[in-house]
């Protein structure tokens, strides 16, 4: 079964695609991604990543299907309700 892996950042976009078994979990995927040793993969910090599939938060026990896109998460720069907070304060 294969299933796609996208990371983004603002200046590049990566992508990369696995083969996984059919009963596959989203651990499964992130332990066959980790070994790939790309230094941008390396230089995420696996404990704190969140990922999601087509947008939705998944956890590592959550059953990946054939297709699917796992999506690696930066960390937010500025905490969105901060920012509106900030935008409405100066108006």
């Amino acid at each position: 079964m294969l299933c796609t892996v996208v990371f983004a950042m603002p200046s590049r976009q990566w992508l990369w695609t696995l083969d996984l078994p059919p009963d596959a979990q989203v651990a499964q995927a992130l332990a066959k991604l980790r070994s790939l040793q790309d230094p941008v993969l390396q230089s995420l910090d696996w404990d704190t990543v969140k990922i999601g599939v087509f947008g939705r938060i998944v956890v590592a026990t959550d059953k990946i299907a054939a297709g699917d896109r796992l999506e690696i998460y930066r960390p937010l720069a500025v905490d969105p309700k901060e920012a509106r907070r900030a935008r409405a304060q100066r108006r």
